[in-house]
Order: C-alpha cells, then sequence, then structure tokens
C-alpha cells in the first residue's frame, strides 16, 4: 500500500476507526492480487473491480464467489465492502498522481468492518 493513504483518508474527514477498517481493504486486497497501483498504472484495476462485484442477481442464482478472497458470511456484502475498499484506494491513486484515472464510485463508511 502507498505511503500516505491513511493520512489522506484523515484529510477526507474519515474517523480512525474508518481509516483502519478502509486502509485493512486495500492491505487485504493487495496481499492477494499483488500491488494495487501497478494494477491501476497498467490499466487492470476495472478487472479488479469487476472481480469483486457481485450482485443480488449473482446471490439469487447463487453463483460462486468470484474473487480471490474467502468470505465467512454473507458474500454480497462482504465483497461490496472489499469492492468499496478497492475503489476508494483508487480514489486516492488518482489524486496522488500516478498518471492514469479510471472512474470510481466513491466510497461510503462500512457501517462495520467487513475485512
Amino acid at each position: 500500500m502507498k505511503e500516505g493513504y491513511r493520512l489522506w483518508l484523515i484529510e477526507q474527514g474519515y474517523s480512525d476507526q474508518s481509516v483502519g477498517a478502509w486502509a485493512g481493504c486495500a492491505n487485504s486486497v493487495e496481499k492477494l492480487y499483488g500491488d494495487l497501483e501497478g494494477l491501476f498504472v497498467a490499466g487492470d484495476y476495472p478487472g479488479l473491480i469487476e472481480e469483486l462485484t457481485y450482485s443480488a442477481e449473482d446471490a439469487r442464482r447463487n453463483r460462486p464467489n468470484p474473487s480471490r478472497i474467502q468470505i465467512d458470511g454473507v458474500l454480497r456484502n462482504s465483497l461490496n465492502y472489499y469492492r468499496r475498499g478497492a475503489a476508494l484506494y483508487a480514489r486516492f491513486l488518482a489524486e496522488a498522481g500516478t498518471g492514469t484515472q479510471i472512474p470510481v464510485a466513491p466510497a461510503r463508511p462500512p457501517l462495520r468492518s467487513q475485512c
């Protein structure tokens, strides 16, 4: 995870608890998918976000977990937090000036950490 992310989160107005949760999400995703900044710069971040997406329709059809993340609990809710955490990290990377920008949805603080 790129240095300065926690400080950036604080500057965005996130609470200490949310800073820990979002940093933890990004760290967990990075452990399984490799350097997130590298994925971002290479233009591979949309594929990561897609892999972390699990819809209500996916749940209704009982589709398998599309990600590398082992989920104990409600798959849709858990992947939503990881996806939002990865999207927030992409926003940080874009603002930090990695030279590449991709559209990402703004992330809201989690009600409770699922990461």
